[in-house]
């Protein structure tokens, strides 16, 4: 029985397409891969994806993607001085002219 007969909603397809991409490794970073494989139940592929996935985010040098916060994580909050200049009116003086 057809899909819109039956009652049920149509199976969804949804196709990814992917590249592969050979990588050398140290025997102890691939040790280290495969506990992590494992312990997740997951193929190695998968890790690795995470991994690269978190390690592009999390480095702004690397990574040219994100919105302006996400790139500026690793120096927000290293200045020292007034945490807000608007809420001090000597600061806001001169703003403006």
């Amino acid at each position: 029985m057809p899909f819109a007969f039956s009652g049920f909603p149509p199976p969804s397809i949804c196709i990814t397409l992917v590249k592969n991409i050979a990588v050398k490794l140290p025997e102890d970073l691939l040790g280290r891969l495969d506990a992590v494989s494992k312990r997740r139940a997951e193929g190695r592929s998968s890790v690795v994806r995470e991994a690269l996935r978190r390690f592009l985010q999390t480095d702004p040098e690397r990574s040219a993607t994100g919105s302006f916060a996400q790139q500026a994580a690793g120096v927000a909050g290293c200045f020292k001085g007034p945490r807000d200049l608007s809420h001090a009116p000597r600061h806001m003086k001169a703003y403006g002219r």
